[in-house]
């Protein structure tokens, strides 16, 4: 049999149309391909600049709490030289957490808890009652083996 001329127009027009049909498949899937990469890699890194962003504010937030907790006197008397007795003790941190720890926790409602220890074992814990404490086991049991350390304290 030979090949009509109907026929090869036909083949011929076919590879055309598949060819082209391939072609405009091939280079429209590279090219949105190429823009959604781009595209994505534009919201990665708008992503991650705000993340900074986010991490900087908390960072400088928790810097003026920081600053506002150690500037103060009553803090600083109590790092450096804490109350003897139990009662005086009692008094001054009740005086610490009314002027200093709660206007902290007013200011800074994220703060969970501030701690406050000096190089002798005295310390002091604060909650903030507003916040659920976490409830971490391994936590627990760090602290409470902390907690059963001998403090000195010089009567």
């Amino acid at each position: 049999m030979k090949p009509t001329l109907a026929r090869s127009i036909f083949a011929y027009i076919a590879s055309v149309v598949i060819i082209t049909a391939a072609s405009i498949g091939f280079f429209s899937y590279h090219i949105s391909s190429k823009k959604l990469s781009e595209q994505n890699e534009q919201h990665l890194k708008e992503i991650v600049s705000n993340a900074v962003n986010h991490t900087d504010l908390y960072l400088k937030l928790y810097e003026r709490a920081h600053l506002s907790l150690f500037t103060n006197t009553d803090v600083k008397k109590f790092l450096d030289a804490p109350p003897q007795g139990d009662y005086e003790y009692y008094e001054f941190t009740n005086k610490l957490k009314v002027n200093v720890i709660d206007p902290l926790f007013i200011k800074s409602p994220e703060i969970m808890t501030v701690y406050l220890i000096d190089y002798n074992h005295n310390w002091v814990y604060y909650e903030n009652p507003a916040l659920k404490p976490i409830a971490d086991r391994c936590l627990r049991l760090h602290w409470r083996s902390w907690i059963k350390r001998p403090m000195r304290r010089e009567i």
